[in-house]
Parts: C-alpha cells; structure tokens; sequence
C-alpha cells in the first residue's frame, strides 16, 4: 500500500514538472505576448513607447519613424501599471542592445490603484529571475507563496496561461517568427470587445458596456466615458516607487526620456478636482533626474470629441495629428 502510494506521488510530482516546463516552453515561444518577443532578443530600437493602453493605441511605430527617421518598437501594455512597465523595460535591456530613447508616457490615472494593473502571469516563465521574483513578490505576494510548487506558476492564473501556451506551441510549430503585431501597436478598432469597449469598432448599437457610459456615433465609432464626475485621483506610493525605478533605470543606463501626456478630450477633465495638482507633482519627480514633464493637454485635438475614443486616447486621425506635434519636441 504505501509503496503504491509512494508511486502515486512520484508520478504526480513528475506530472507536474511536465506541464510546468510544458507551459514554459509555450509562453515563452508565444510572440504575441511582448515578454516573449522581447526576451528573444535581437531587437534593435532607436526609442521605445512605454506604458498603457494610451501609448499602445496611440503612438504608431510606423508612422512616427517616418517622421523621425529613427526606428521605434511600442512596447506599452493594456492596462499596465509603472511595475510592469519596469520590468518589460528591464527584460527588454537585459536581452537587446538599449534604446537612445524612452517615449514614457505618464498621467495622473497612472499613479492610482483604481487604473491599471500588474499582469503577474505574463512574468511566469521568468519568474527565477532574481529581479522580476523580487517584483513580483511586492505586487502579488499570494501568487508569490506558492509560486516555488512546480506548475503553479501556470496553474494560479490558468485563464491567461493556457492561451498563451496553446499559442506559443502553434506558433512554434509553425515556424512562426513575426508577432500580429510587430512594431507592438495596435489600432484601437483592432482590439477585441471583452467585458468593456477597451477598443474596436462598434456597431450602432452597444448592448453591454459595463460601468461605462458608452456614446455610439454615426459612423460606428464610439466615446466611453472612463471617469465619474468630479472623480479625484489618489496618489499611490507603489505607483510612485516603480515610477522613480523606471526613471532610475533609464539614467544608469545613459538612455534619454521624454516623459510626456498626450492631449486629453478637455470637455471631460476640466472637472477632475485634483488632476493639475498630480499632474504637478509627476513633474516635481521627473525634475529629480532632470527629466521635462511634456505636457499636450493644451493643443487644439483636446477641443475635438470627434478625435476622441475616451478621455484619454485619440483616434487614429487625433493620434497622426498628435504625432506630427510631438515630433517638434521630441528630435533635437
């Protein structure tokens, strides 16, 4: 009895290293995860879009090289937060040579908990990493407790991992070596409609749109309306710290930032009570590393709704008109 015990457990023990090390060879040859793609390596990029949803839909690689005759890769995240910023940013130096510049986008929703997040599976494959262990010990510590039992790294958020694995294993099986987005930007229409209108295009009529007021156009586009009125903003010292982390990096590493916000539909901020003072103290920070808080709440986009898919992201038309402003600030 105990030696089929004892046979049992092997075997189980032994399941689980299978699928442990089954999941972490699909993830990490998923490329359309961008932790995968650029921990490939071999990427050379003369400046890199960092941050969230607004920078991912907002800054076209393509169309900003032509402008700038650089070559650029957007490397922001839906929904990230300044943790997962920083080690995107710290795996994508650790396995390619380093930008001449960072294009970081920062808003006053970036330093409060209730915006964005920290995308803990994404970091599975590399979790014995010291530095990317150690991150993600702070932002999910109960993820962190048990992440040492083999496959439980895949197994605590198996809604994320088994696509990505079945992904990865596809792609690798099929000799695939481009990601569907390969300079890692994404038109907003091109995103998929899950629980929020987080991006595509809409029909003329949304059914379900959550806590969102959603505004449905002529032309099947759509406005959604992120913040409640008179929404203050809480400054997050977590949020703070891996800001700071991202600007500490990047100085270390002789790599320039332009730290910016691009324009915002005024109509709908004008009424956020403490936006400006976050706003200020986001600039007190950059100043720190002597570092300029560019600033675009101001431009003639910001007057155009039309331009607009929410507060915080233009349109494809409001992004190129936003980019060719940019550029004026961004080359030497």
């Amino acid at each position: 009895m105990i030696k089929k015990i004892v046979i049992y457990l092997l075997s189980f023990i032994l399941i689980l290293f299978g699928l442990d090390w089954f999941y972490e060879k699909g993830m990490k040859e998923s490329i359309n995860l961008k932790t995968s793609y650029i921990t490939k390596g071999n990427l050379k990029n003369d400046m890199l879009i960092v941050g969230p949803c607004e920078s991912m839909f907002t800054i076209n690689p393509h169309y900003l090289d032509s402008l700038t005759k650089m070559h650029s890769y957007n490397l922001s995240m839906r929904h990230a937060d300044f943790a997962d910023n920083y080690l995107h940013l710290y795996l994508y130096l650790k396995n390619n040579a380093a930008p001449k510049t960072i294009l970081f986008y920062a808003t006053p929703e970036s330093f409060d908990l209730k915006f964005n997040y920290f995308h803990t599976y994404q970091f599975s494959p590399w979790y014995n990493d010291s530095l990317v262990q150690k991150v993600i010990c702070e932002m999910d510590s109960s993820y962190a407790k048990f992440a040492f039992i083999p496959f439980m790294k895949y197994a605590w958020y198996n809604d994320k991992s088994n696509a990505e694995m079945i992904s990865g294993w596809k792609l690798y099986l099929s000799d695939e070596e481009k990601p569907s987005f390969a300079e890692g930007y994404e038109k907003h229409e091109n995103t998929m409609y899950h629980l929020r209108p987080d991006g595509y295009t809409a029909p003329q009529k949304i059914l379900f749109a959550d806590h969102f007021k959603v505004e449905t156009k002529d032309d099947s586009s759509f406005y959604y309306q992120l913040y409640s009125n008179q929404q203050s903003f809480h400054w997050n010292k977590k949020r703070e710290k891996y800001f700071r982390e991202i600007l500490k990096m990047c100085k270390e590493k002789g790599i320039k930032v332009f730290l910016y916000e691009s324009p915002v539909y005024k109509g709908d901020v004008k009424s956020l009570p403490n936006r400006k003072e976050l706003l200020q103290r986001t600039a007190n920070i950059a100043h720190e590393y002597g570092i300029e808080y560019h600033l675009y709440d101001q431009t003639k986009i910001g007057l155009d709704k039309n331009k607009f898919v929410c507060p915080l992201i233009t349109t494809v038309k409001g992004s190129k008109e936003f980019m060719d402003i940019l550029v004026k600030d961004l080359l030497p």
